[in-house]
Formats: C-alpha cells, sequence, structure tokens
C-alpha cells in the first residue's frame, strides 16, 4: 500500500471573503432584527433614563489674611509678650481643623439635611422612611478628600441631583455654613478665653 503524501494547500488558512459575506446574507433578518432591538432599547433608555447632575466645591486652608481679624484683637490684648494672661493667635492649621471639623460634623449633616434636603422633596418622596431618606441623602452629599499628592489639604463637597440648578447651590451653601459655623465656634471660644482673663 503505497500513499503518496498528501501537502497541505499553502491556501488553507485563508478566509474567503465572499463565502463569508454570502454566509451572513443568509441570516440578515437576525442581524437587521438584533440591530433594530438594541437601537430602540438604547433611544428609549436615553429617553426614558433621569439624567443625573454632579457639582464640586473644593475647600483649600485659609489664607492669612482671612484669619488676622481674629488674631488682631488677641495681640492687642497684652503689650507685654511674656504676659501668660494674653492670648494666644490662632494659626492657620488651627482654623483649618476646626472648619474641617465642622465641614464633617453630624450637626451640619443633619441640619443641611432638615432644612435643604427634606425641602426639596415632594409628599410622595417625603413618604419614606426615614432610613430610606436618610440613605438617599448620603448619596445625594458626601465629603471627601482630593486625592492630589501635591494638595493633601483639600477636601470636596460633592452634590450629586436630578436638578442641576441644586447641585451648585447645595455645594456652595454646604461650605459657606461649614465656614460660618467655624467662625462663630472660634469667636465663641475666643469670647470664653477673653472672659476668663
Amino acid at each position: 500500500e503505497n500513499r503518496e503524501p498528501t501537502s497541505a494547500s499553502p491556501h488553507s488558512d485563508e478566509i474567503d471573503l465572499f463565502e463569508l459575506i454570502a454566509d451572513l446574507w443568509k441570516e440578515k433578518w437576525i442581524i437587521i432584527s438584533t440591530t433594530l432591538i438594541a437601537s430602540i432599547i438604547a433611544v428609549a433608555y436615553a429617553l426614558l433614563a433621569t439624567p443625573i447632575y454632579q457639582s464640586q466645591a473644593e475647600v483649600l486652608p485659609p489664607y492669612v489674611s482671612q484669619i488676622t481679624a481674629l488674631n488682631k484683637g488677641t495681640i492687642n490684648l497684652s503689650d507685654k509678650e511674656e504676659d501668660s494672661n494674653a492670648l494666644k493667635p490662632i494659626s492657620i492649621n488651627e482654623a483649618y481643623a476646626l472648619f474641617r471639623n465642622t465641614l464633617y460634623s453630624k450637626e451640619l449633616n443633619r441640619y443641611f439635611f432638615e432644612h435643604y434636603y427634606l425641602s426639596s422633596l415632594d409628599e410622595k418622596e417625603r413618604a419614606n422612611s426615614l432610613d430610606s431618606l436618610r440613605a438617599s441623602f448620603a448619596k445625594t452629599l458626601s465629603i471627601k478628600q482630593a486625592n492630589s499628592k501635591e494638595t493633601p489639604d483639600r477636601y470636596q463637597v460633592v452634590v450629586t441631583h436630578q436638578n442641576p440648578e441644586i447641585i451648585e447651590l447645595w455645594a456652595n451653601e454646604y461650605v459657606a455654613l461649614a465656614g460660618k459655623w467655624a467662625k462663630e465656634r472660634i469667636l465663641t471660644d475666643r469670647k470664653a478665653e477673653v472672659n476668663t482673663i
């Protein structure tokens, strides 16, 4: 039994384009219907989905000029530097730490939830349980440290909401309230210190 060796055709790994197109043409209705259904689903989603907007307010440490007024009165309390009763000036780090603590405080978060978030809801949304409303608010407003190695002391107030007018207003208002509360706290502490001298 002598067999002649068979050699592989040098073109066996090539794809015949005409044959491929002919095979695809046989299945044209499946391809067309799949494409049409996917397009209809994509358009329906684009039209029916509620857009979500996001705004970020970035917070930086205060400038020296911003805390000078607080320190001016304390430095002038005593002409003698070695006077143990003289109030020490507030440093930028101390002022910023107090602001940061206020920014993260549960009191400010609760105040904003009660006075801003709840008032933006309609009656149907307010009918939800308090726990679900708080969980929804936690997704709406968050505070995070900026991801920057050059400026690790930057923080961001991030507001995510369906209403584009609300997001910018809330981000700025939250930062402004944190600043106002921190200033009031510093002034209250300073008055208490002055009264004990």
